[in-house]
């Protein structure tokens, strides 16, 4: 109790040595929990280099090792570790956020996650693992983001199994899109890894997951371009009877809307076996989670301002809608409701005529 004392006011250099005499693989006196709450408190501005070049990166990804079966303390940890690599991308040169990832990424991490995949099946612990997934695996230039981007690659079917095993949980489903996201975006050079990841996610099933999720959750409302997620942690304590608390998470964008940026992303590169993706796709629903999304994703007409969260305003819909159905007969692959909504008839024109009229209308080249 007297450490944990000390090191609730150490300075970032009294904070390493602590870490590195132990404190942050302790699993007593709350030492542990110290010292990643200092590291949450420090002013990341003034601090974060000294941090870094002091190793904080590589101790706080070691110690998921002595709290990988406690639920709080990892939650804690990965949550610490979470803001630790993000906060670098708003308030300090990039270069440093990079440098993170990347020491994060050479530390091992992504196994240590992965691990935390198999070892945890509560919703929150699944959440934070799966949202550094994406933290770490973007940001930064080619080729380490890209790097980073590979590496992650190795793990689509850990985050797969998290989603399907948590498919009830709509944060979990958009944490575990995100990751897919991140993963299988496209790079500055256009080269044929990307592609080759598309068609990884392809053979372990992630794309029947998300579409899977989509139609499961798209209901789940978005306002002002956020959606609401509800979760129980341990981290912050326990009740009587050992249950742990409630909270809400506020997302940017919807299951929905990430599910198309993901579904996209999946047949964006001509490179590869494209056509085989395409083709799996259309098999699991695709159309129909689509033609979901322009049904009755709030995007498409409560938000005003043009938005990255926005589906219309990304303009990944219409090149989507035009890859899965090429030159196939539509209507043996989408049944007449979503013909209607994605389609349409000059009487009644859906998304993509609604488009092209209005393109039309505009007089524009």
């Amino acid at each position: 109790a007297d450490t944990a004392d000390l090191i609730a006011s150490a300075t970032p250099a009294e904070t390493l040595r602590f870490m590195r005499e132990g404190c942050a693989t302790s699993t007593t006196g709350g030492v542990a929990r110290a010292c990643f709450d200092r590291l949450l408190k420090l002013p990341f501005r003034s601090t974060g280099r000294e941090l870094t070049s002091g190793g904080q990166i590589e101790m706080m990804v070691q110690a998921m090792d002595a709290h990988m079966a406690d639920r709080g303390e990892i939650f804690f940890l990965m949550f610490t570790i979470s803001n630790t690599v993000v906060i670098g991308d708003d308030m300090t040169a990039s270069n440093l956020a990079a440098e993170m990832k990347d020491r994060a990424v050479r530390a091992g991490l992504y196994p240590r996650l992965a691990a935390v995949l198999s070892t945890h099946t509560t919703s929150d612990v699944q959440c934070v693992a799966l949202s550094l997934f994406p933290a770490v695996a973007t940001g930064g230039g080619f080729p380490e983001t890209e790097a980073r981007r590979e590496a992650a690659g190795a793990y689509m079917a850990q985050i797969a199994a998290a989603m399907k095993l948590q498919a009830h949980r709509s944060a979990v489903q958009h944490f575990g899109i995100q990751a897919i996201v991140a993963i299988v975006a496209m790079n500055d050079r256009m080269d044929a890894a990307p592609a080759a990841r598309a068609d990884a996610a392809i053979a372990v099933g992630v794309h029947a997951t998300i579409i899977e999720a989509m139609l499961r959750h798209g209901h789940t409302g978005c306002d002002d371009g956020k959606s609401s997620h509800s979760l129980e942690t341990t981290a912050f304590g326990v009740d009587e009877q050992g249950q742990g608390n409630e909270i809400k998470i506020v997302l940017p964008g919807s299951v929905l809307l990430s599910g198309c940026q993901a579904l996209q992303l999946l047949t964006d590169s001509s490179v590869g076996d494209k056509e085989r993706r395409i083709d799996a796709l259309i098999a699991a629903g695709a159309l129909k989670a689509i033609a979901t999304a322009v049904r009755t994703n709030p995007t498409f007409a409560e938000l005003t301002d043009v938005s990255p969260n926005d589906l219309k305003s990304m303009k990944i819909l219409q090149p989507l809608i035009i890859q899965l159905c090429g030159e196939r007969k539509l209507t043996e692959i989408m049944e007449p409701e979503d013909h209607a909504t994605l389609i349409g008839s000059c009487e009644a024109p859906g998304f993509i005529l609604g488009e092209v009229i209005a393109h039309l209308e505009s007089g524009s080249d």
